[in-house]
């Protein structure tokens, strides 16, 4: 992983948080990956399907979606909103090709931080080429 962080560098203990999350996901690891976020009704998880609200709704989509493309975070920003509360943001640059990101509200209690909120953006879609074969719009006359 790129080193990149915003002008504070991480806070005690939330790189190695991030860490085990990122390994989680890699891994399908649907146990760590529920433990990483909050529990309780108030966390949430957004994408370009929707929002997810509350660790239930979080965990039941991690069980159906199954696990994600293999990718490298190619860069990472750490914003510290308060002692306890710290956003940070992500650049994923996948095996196959595109880059996604995530931007995750992480917050620290009992000396564990854990996600509170998350967004993610997919790397886009790959261009479907049986559209331009079937419309001819891309080829030679």
């Amino acid at each position: 992983m790129n080193d990149t962080v915003g002008h504070t560098g991480w806070p005690a203990g939330l790189r190695e948080a991030f860490d085990g999350y990122e390994a989680a996901l890699a891994a399908d690891d649907g146990a760590a990956l529920a433990d990483a976020f909050e529990s309780g009704s108030d966390v949430l998880r957004v994408d370009g399907s929707g929002i997810l609200f509350g660790a239930e709704q979080i965990a039941r989509f991690r069980s159906a979606r199954g696990g994600i493309a293999t990718r490298t975070i190619s860069r990472t920003e750490v914003r510290p909103l308060s002692d306890d509360t710290v956003l940070v943001t992500s650049e994923s640059a996948f095996d196959r090709g595109g880059r996604g990101y995530q931007t995750q509200i992480w917050r620290r209690a009992d000396d564990r931080w854990r996600i509170a909120a998350a967004h993610v953006t997919p790397r886009p879609k790959p261009f479907d080429t049986t559209i331009s074969q079937k419309f001819h719009y891309f080829t030679s006359p």
